[in-house]
């Protein structure tokens, strides 16, 4: 490890345990505290999603126990989880009430009931892969319980519809390419223009959005920001969502937050979610310039009772395996069937490709 990394390591430790002290945030074994999920992790390569999953298990009802360790709390990604209003604690030893343990750590793994890798884009055996969140304000604050109202909606005015940021230095990468051979989201969206001359909207305020029958809208973000209490509102308006990959991965939040909200994806990496959405029943699939002006044109011209059928499957998906209660659920189905969780971690996760000598360096 660098000198620059232990530097920032050592400065995170040091923040973090002084917010665990004066949030109160340490474990008392005398506690009435029940539904205890314990983490035992050397480090957070995380990012955001460690998180957003503390979040989802808030939302179920458990409370969740760290051990205490250095590298844990020597993260930024941590300090997330310490600052944030969720039902986290740390802890020297392992609560006797916990009803689900994991760790990160090798070797440990036969003590747990699951060991927690973000080695995300490799197939696994007996894994249940955890599954990609929205962004943590729609947990929050919280938007995320609008979807079972809003899903059904079935007036709506935007035919195709993206909302996300264009910045050049973050969505224009080859990692996209490199290791998925995938377009980057600048790269597609000049495809989407190129094909789509006239049909294309990109507003500049959002009046468009609930007013105005549109083909083809595509909000950047940088120009009109849509906060998140009109964009799931957008979302439940949109027949299709016109995915495009993240910075460096083809798994973005705002996919999920289509789905949440009834809009069908079209997307070029179907087969990274888990389980892989499946062409012409929960998504539109396409791999290349012809099949993405291909699946455009379909969704521009599909039958009312095609989209309806497309749109309950979307919907069934997002309950079944995305929704934060079902999916903590789900994660306790596999105790017994599984012994790996597997969960993003956007740059991290690429490191397990990079490491791959049949992958360019």
């Amino acid at each position: 490890m660098s000198l620059r990394n232990r530097v920032s390591r050592l400065k995170w430790f040091l923040i973090n345990i002084k917010d665990v002290v004066r949030m109160g945030r340490f474990y008392q074994r005398d506690s009435d505290q029940k539904r205890i999920v314990y983490l035992d992790l050397e480090r957070n390569p995380y990012d955001r999603y460690l998180y957003s999953w503390c979040l989802f298990f808030q939302i179920s009802g458990y409370n969740v126990v760290f051990r205490m360790r250095y590298g844990l709390l020597g993260s930024w990604a941590t300090s997330m989880i310490v600052r944030a209003n969720v039902n986290a604690y740390f802890s020297f030893s392992k609560p006797d009430s916990a009803v689900l343990t994991v760790t990160n750590i090798s070797g440990k793994q036969h003590a747990f009931d699951f060991f927690l890798t973000h080695d995300y884009f490799t197939n696994h055996e007996r894994a249940w892969y955890l599954s990609m969140p929205m962004v943590d304000s729609f947990y929050v604050d919280p938007i995320f319980q609008y979807a079972k109202e809003y899903q059904q909606n079935d007036v709506r005015n935007l035919k195709v519809f993206f909302a996300g940021r264009f910045v050049r230095d973050g969505y224009n990468r080859s990692e996209l390419k490199d290791y998925f051979n995938m377009y980057s989201r600048l790269e597609q969206l000049a495809l989407v223009k190129k094909n789509f001359t006239g049909m294309v909207i990109t507003p500049t305020t959002l009046d468009v959005l609930e007013e105005q029958r549109s083909d083809i809208v595509i909000v950047d973000r940088d120009i009109v920001n849509v906060p998140p209490h009109r964009l799931y509102k957008a979302l439940s308006k949109a027949e299709f969502f016109l995915s495009f990959a993240g910075v460096v991965m083809p798994l973005c939040h705002n996919v999920v937050e289509a789905m949440a909200f009834g809009s069908i994806p079209i997307i070029q990496n179907p087969l990274q979610y888990h389980p892989a959405l499946v062409d012409g029943e929960n998504c539109l699939a396409f791999s290349n310039e012809h099949t993405l002006v291909a699946k455009l044109q379909e969704a521009l011209t599909m039958p009312p009772s095609a989209v309806a059928e497309m749109r309950k499957n979307v919907i069934a998906y997002y309950n079944k395996y995305l929704a934060p209660q079902q999916s903590i659920a789900n994660v306790m189905a596999a105790k017994g069937h599984c012994d790996t969780l597997v969960i993003v971690g956007e740059y991290r996760s690429l490191d397990f490709l990079r490491a791959s000598p049949s992958m360019p360096q």
